[in-house]
Parts: C-alpha cells; sequence; structure tokens
C-alpha cells in the first residue's frame, strides 16, 4: 500500500468514526475503504472489528463514570447478543464472499428503509419507562447478534428500533 492508499484508508477511518460518535453506522465508510483498498470482504470485515471494540470499551468505560449503565438489563442484553454474535461469526468465516456481500447489501438496504420510513425516531428521543424484558426481545438481541457476527454494519440502528415493548 502506497502513501495516498494509507492516506485515503486514514480519512475514511477518522470518517468512520466522526460518524460513530454522532450516529453510527460508521462502518459504512471503514469496512468498504479496506475492501477497495485490497483486503478481502473477510479481512475487512476482521479488522473493522478492531476500531469497533475499541469504541465499545471506550463508550462503556464513559457512561460507567457518569453512572449511567444499568448492569443487570446490560446483563440480559449481553447474553443474547453474545451468543448470537459467536454464532453470526462461525458463519460468516464459513460462507461465500458472495453470500456475505449480498447480507452486507440487505443489510444497508433494511437500515436504509428503515432511515427513510420513520425518520424523526432517530432524532427524538424516547420518554418513559421502558416495559420489562421477555422472550420476544431476547429473540430479537439474539438476532441482532447474529446479524453483528456476521457483518457490523448498523448495529446501532437494529438496537433503537422500537418493538412496541422494549427498545432493541
Amino acid at each position: 500500500m502506497g502513501l495516498l492508499e494509507a492516506l485515503l484508508v486514514g480519512i475514511a477511518g477518522l470518517l468512520g468514526g466522526f460518524v460513530n460518535t454522532l450516529a453510527g453506522n460508521g462502518s459504512a465508510f471503514t469496512l468498504p475503504a479496506l475492501e477497495v483498498f485490497g483486503l478481502s470482504p473477510e479481512a475487512a470485515n476482521g479488522t473493522n472489528r478492531l476500531s469497533i471494540v475499541a469504541l465499545g470499551l471506550v463508550g462503556t468505560v464513559s457512561f460507567y463514570r457518569q453512572g449511567l449503565i444499568d448492569w443487570r438489563m446490560g446483563i440480559r442484553v449481553a447474553v443474547p447478543t453474545t451468543l448470537g454474535t459467536i454464532a453470526g461469526s462461525i458463519v460468516a468465516v464459513e460462507i461465500s464472499e458472495a453470500v456475505l456481500d449480498a447480507i452486507v447489501i440487505a443489510g444497508l438496504l433494511v437500515i436504509l428503509g428503515l432511515l427513510l420510513v420513520k425518520p424523526d425516531r432517530w432524532i427524538e428521543g424516547k420518554a418513559g419507562a421502558l416495559a420489562p424484558f421477555g422472550w420476544v426481545q431476547a429473540a430479537a438481541y439474539l438476532a441482532i447478534g447474529v446479524y453483528a457476527g456476521l457483518v457490523i454494519l448498523a448495529i446501532a440502528h437494529l438496537i433503537i428500533v422500537d418493538t412496541g415493548k422494549y427498545l432493541i
């Protein structure tokens, strides 16, 4: 990789980090950039996850310091999401590049549809108490985890979607 390519990948990384901080889905910039500059979809996907882990750790520490983490609810959400992520990661390693690309495109189209159908949902805050966590929400987080294990694109948007009973 030459200097120009390294600079462009760095710019994509900065842009992705900026977008992640404001609204999430910065992987929409970083993942394609890594592929354009020569990484296979699998290697780009794996490399992209390093920044996601770092972002998650920094965010968790920041929210913890502000006293904003409900650890009991976090565990309820983390268990099915983690199990799904493990399953999705195993599948991601075994499926073909064409199928993985189709999943990326389908995922981005679903998120685009969610953003276009009710754009105010992403701007306005949610007020009121959340309903108890149940099996429907656990299954939704499991499915989100599987998708996250395959391709991490737009997971924050999927988690925000309101099922009518709980924020997922």
